[in-house]
């Protein structure tokens, strides 16, 4: 979904998925899995991300804000529910392939379910 009125440009992504863990895969540091009792899981879930830009502004065009959260319902197992808030802030260099950005994450990571709180700085290059 994309939604373009003039100055304001908002994009919106929400896929579903499934997930399921079974003892071959490999446990990280979780406790709960290095124990292998009750380590099976089956869980459905899904993601709503927003992204925002400003492309009928000229020196805001190539800044954009993406938020997004993550949301695992555990359906069998002994686990919490996992959710996840990431967003971030980028800015395309005009007239080059590289870009520049910010992120922070917090939640649970979806493999390990530890909790995790992490920020990045981008440089990317695109060709």
């Amino acid at each position: 979904l994309i939604v373009s009125p003039g100055l304001v440009a908002v994009s919106c992504q929400w896929p579903v998925y499934t997930k399921s863990r079974t003892p071959s895969q490999d446990a990280g540091s979780n406790t709960d899995f290095q124990s292998l009792v009750d380590d099976n899981y089956a869980g459905i879930g899904g993601e709503l991300t927003l992204r925002f830009s400003l492309p009928g502004v000229k020196p805001l065009a190539p800044l954009s804000f993406s938020i997004g959260y993550r949301y695992m319902r555990i359906l069998s197992g002994d686990l919490e529910n996992p959710g996840r808030l990431s967003m971030d802030l980028t800015y395309a260099i005009p007239d080059s392939s590289f870009s520049i950005g910010l992120s922070q994450t917090r939640g649970e990571n979806f493999e390990t379910f530890e909790e995790e709180d992490l920020t990045k700085v981008v440089f990317a290059f695109k060709y």
